[in-house]
Order: C-alpha cells, then sequence, then structure tokens
C-alpha cells in the first residue's frame, strides 16, 4: 500500500489556509460585487495549493479508493445522507454554505463547468483534505463512535470559525451544519478506509444542491 506521512507543518499550513481563502472571498466580493466570481477565483488556487501540498495523501487514499470492494454502496449512502442534510439546512436551518445563485450562472453560461466543479468537486477536495489532516494524529483505537463525534466536532468548529461569523448565533447554525457534514464524512470514512468515497458523496450531493438552486 502507498505510504504517506502527515506532519505538523501541512496541518497549519492547510488549516491557514482554509481560514485565508474564505477571507480573500469576502474581502474580494467587496470589490466586484459578486461572491460567486470571488469563490470561483480564490477557490480554484486553493484546490491546487492544498492538492499539491498533500498530493501523498490524496494519493495514498485513492489507492485504497480503487481496492474498496462496497465503494458504490457507501458512494449511494453518502449522497443521501449528504443531501439531506443540505436541503435541510436550505429550507430550515438557512446557515452559510458557497452556492451558486442563478442570476450569476446565467449571466457567464458558457462558463458553467467551471462553475458546477469549483461548488462541488473543488469544495469536497477541500474538505476531504482538511478532514484527514485535522484527525491524523487522532489516536482513538477500537473507539469508531467515539472518533465520528470528536473529528465531527472539531471539523465542523473549524470549517464554522472559518467562516469569520459576526454573531454567537450565526456560529451556532454553521456549526450545526458543518458538525453534521463532518459527521457523515466521518463515518463514511470509518466504513471505507479512505477520503475518496465521501469526498465523491459530497461531490454530487453539492452538485445536486446547485443544480437545483440554478433551475
Amino acid at each position: 500500500m502507498y505510504k504517506y506521512e502527515v506532519s505538523l507543518f501541512q496541518l497549519i499550513i492547510s488549516v491557514l489556509l482554509l481560514f485565508i481563502t474564505n477571507f480573500l472571498i469576502k474581502f474580494l466580493s467587496v470589490f466586484i460585487n459578486n461572491q460567486a466570481i470571488s469563490y470561483i477565483m480564490i477557490i480554484s488556487l486553493t484546490t491546487a495549493i492544498l492538492f499539491y501540498l498533500n498530493f501523498d495523501l490524496i494519493k495514498s487514499h485513492f489507492l485504497r479508493y480503487t481496492k474498496y470492494k462496497d465503494k458504490v454502496i457507501f458512494l449511494f449512502l453518502g449522497i443521501i445522507l449528504f443531501l439531506t442534510i443540505l436541503i435541510t439546512n436550505k429550507f430550515y436551518l438557512d446557515a452559510f454554505i458557497y452556492q451558486i445563485d442563478a442570476t450569476t450562472f446565467y449571466n457567464n453560461i458558457y462558463f458553467s463547468p467551471i462553475f458546477l466543479l469549483t461548488f462541488s468537486l473543488f469544495y469536497s477536495i477541500i474538505f476531504g483534505i482538511i478532514f484527514k489532516l485535522v484527525t491524523n494524529f487522532f489516536k482513538i483505537y477500537n473507539k469508531e463512535l467515539l472518533f465520528i463525534i470528536i473529528s465531527g466536532l472539531l471539523v465542523g468548529t473549524i470549517f464554522s470559525l472559518s467562516l469569520f461569523p459576526i454573531s454567537i448565533f450565526i456560529f451556532i447554525k454553521n456549526l450545526i451544519l458543518y458538525f453534521l457534514l463532518s459527521l457523515i464524512f466521518s463515518y463514511l470514512y470509518n466504513q471505507t478506509t479512505n477520503i475518496i468515497n465521501p469526498m465523491l458523496s459530497l461531490t454530487i450531493a453539492l452538485l445536486l444542491l446547485n443544480v437545483y438552486n440554478i433551475f
């Protein structure tokens, strides 16, 4: 099996990059008055940097994914679970998550593949890498449920804080959403022993959510 090592440097730089990314998206949006365009510009660069910094990690998990027999079952299970949370959030919780707005999409229809890629696949890659880096140093043996809960809470908190919430109420709403997404991601990771499976499930769920938004 292809081996990889995660350093504390990788963890710190990658998490810091997540915070910088969300800050730059907000900052750039002020000047061009369009969050979706800002998101595409910044998130594409962030994905490339994170992928480069963590190439060994991605390669190792991809090889695990190719050898895992029940990947299709957990792919569809993940899609259902992620989509349930995302739809519930859209109509009830209303916590923040980056989504395509229909006006920007149709005004830039020739770039639609880029929109769909960045708001689904690129976001999932970032989510998966950050999840694995943050939880890589966990030493919780034979306690899968405890690992799932702690990893969900920790990763959810990091993603919530990285959005720079302006109030406790907004932070709590975001924390609930990202805790649940992280919880599902952690469960799928524990069942499949790779991050590619949950990343693909999250990608498709986000893609379906954004397609719903623009149509």
